[in-house]
């Protein structure tokens, strides 16, 4: 199921971190660093991209 917020979270982080040593980094570890830095454009959008795989996660009818 694709969501068209959930995208956007996604394109909007992919920009933020393209080219930066953040490129190649977990999703949380951006998240982490984002935090930390407090930038809040880049926590708010990896923050939402993981709030929404979450929530996608659990829908899943092979959850545990």
């Amino acid at each position: 199921m694709v969501n068209i917020t959930h995208a956007a979270y996604v394109k909007n982080l992919q920009g933020l971190i393209e080219d930066t040593p953040l490129e190649n980094q977990s999703l949380e570890d951006i998240i982490k660093a984002a935090h930390h830095s407090q930038d809040t454009g880049l926590f708010n959008n990896a923050a939402q991209h993981w709030n929404y795989s979450f929530f996608w996660n659990c829908l899943s009818p092979d959850v545990g």
